[in-house]
C-alpha cells in the first residue's frame, strides 16, 4: 500500500529532472526540479490516487484524458520553445501513461492471460 505513493513521488521527481535537462536547464534548475517538494508531494498523492481510480472504467477514462491532456500541453509548449527532444519525451510520457492506464486493469483481472482452447479432436474409425 505504501509502495505506490513512494514510487509515484520518486518517479515524478525523476521525470521533472529529465524534462528540465531536455529543456536545457542548468544544473541548479535540474536540482531544484528533482528536489522540489511540490513535485514529490504531487507524485505521492497522484500515485496512490491513480492506482485507486484505475479500478473503475470512468477512472481509467479520466486518467487517460489527463495524461494525454497535460502531457500533450507540455509537449506542445516545449516544441514551441524549440526543445524538440523535450517535446518528444513529453509525448512518449503522455501516450505511455494513457496506454498503461488502460492496460493495468486487464493485467489485474487476468483478461490477457486466459489459456488457449484445446484443438478439436478428430474422430477416426478403425476397421478390423
Amino acid at each position: 500500500m505504501l509502495l505506490t505513493p513512494v514510487l509515484g513521488g520518486l518517479l515524478s521527481a525523476g521525470i521533472a529532472g529529465v524534462g528540465t535537462y531536455l529543456e536545457g536547464g542548468s544544473p541548479d534548475q535540474i536540482e531544484n526540479a528533482t528536489g522540489n517538494p511540490l513535485n514529490i508531494s504531487l507524485g505521492l498523492l497522484l500515485g496512490a490516487a491513480g492506482s485507486s481510480i484505475g479500478a473503475y472504467r470512468l477512472g481509467r477514462i479520466l486518467v487517460t484524458a489527463a495524461s494525454l491532456g497535460f502531457g500533450g500541453n507540455a509537449a506542445y509548449n516545449a516544441y514551441q520553445n524549440g526543445h524538440t527532444g523535450a517535446a518528444l519525451y513529453y509525448t512518449i510520457l503522455a501516450v505511455g501513461g494513457a496506454v498503461l492506464a488502460n492496460l493495468g486493469q486487464q493485467v489485474k483481472s487476468g483478461a490477457a492471460a486466459q489459456p488457449p482452447s484445446p484443438p478439436p479432436m478428430i474422430a477416426m474409425s478403425v476397421r478390423r
